[in-house]
């Protein structure tokens, strides 16, 4: 029902009233109209030209418009100023010293909120904990076996695998026999003639028991060679020189 003219309720009480609820500002409003918004859930009042929150707690005032809030100002210390201890009268009254205790009930609501609390140690039983005994009833016991069959495909798995400690045949192994075939036995010899140019290496070595040697003898004196021609060497195996040496022919005597 609309009502196009005022009502006067002779001072009688609206009682219940429910303001206009609307999620944003109505349009065409006149002064002194105010609605509920549900957005914000707050109670805007037109003032003819802007749309003013009721009891809107972030809004600002400069200090000129309260009264003589300049000069209380003016009478004030600074934020964060400092004083000498002995600025301060009788600083002494009242302080508690460094070192103090209190009894629990000096502490607002401390026992009531001590009452509330367990004791350091405590203990409690399964059923005093939401949802334990569902939980534990959902585990296994410590120490508890599984038989093979127990386990999906632990069977066909381990009868996939080959025995612990097991052999093979060298047929098993692919490549084996003719890898083999081509090795030698671990003790076995050769002929000479099976080592390229080792006969002709002998030929050219003075045997164990001795030989002719031809050509210089050459030997090292500070590690440059020279040659030295060595000719009849002969020994005595007495006290009498070899009989027709010739030039620098040596011979060891043993007496």
């Amino acid at each position: 029902m609309k009502n196009r003219n005022n009502t006067d309720f002779a001072q009688n009480q609206l009682l219940f009233p429910v303001a206009h609820k609307l999620a944003s500002d109505p349009s065409s409003p006149v002064e002194g109209q105010f609605y509920y918004h549900t957005g914000k859930q707050l109670i805007y009042v037109y003032t003819g030209t802007v749309w003013v929150p009721c009891g809107w707690s972030t809004h600002e005032h400069p200090i000129s418009d309260i009264t003589n809030l300049q000069s209380v100002l003016d009478n004030k210390t600074p934020y964060g100023h400092t004083h000498y201890l002995r600025d301060i009268v009788d600083w002494e009254e009242g302080i508690a010293p460094l070192q103090h205790t209190h009894p629990i009930s000096d502490i607002f609501d401390l026992q009531l909120s001590l009452d509330s609390k367990a004791s350091s140690s405590h203990s409690h039983v399964i059923s005093s904990i939401t949802g334990l005994q569902t939980a534990l009833d959902g585990k296994s016991v410590l120490g508890h076996g599984h038989a093979i069959s127990d386990i999906a495909t632990l069977q066909t798995t381990l009868d996939s695998k080959s025995d612990k400690g097991h052999g093979h045949a060298i047929s098993d192994v692919t490549g084996l026999q003719a890898s083999l075939d081509a090795k030698a036995a671990a003790s076995h010899s050769h002929a000479i003639s099976d080592v390229t140019n080792l006969q002709s290496s002998l030929n050219a070595k003075l045997d164990k028991s001795g030989g002719a040697m031809a050509g210089a003898f050459v030997a090292y004196a500070h590690g440059t060679a020279t040659n030295f021609e060595v000719v009849n060497v002969a020994y005595g195996t007495g006290s009498t020189p070899p009989s027709g040496p010739s030039e620098g022919c040596i011979y060891i005597q043993y007496t």
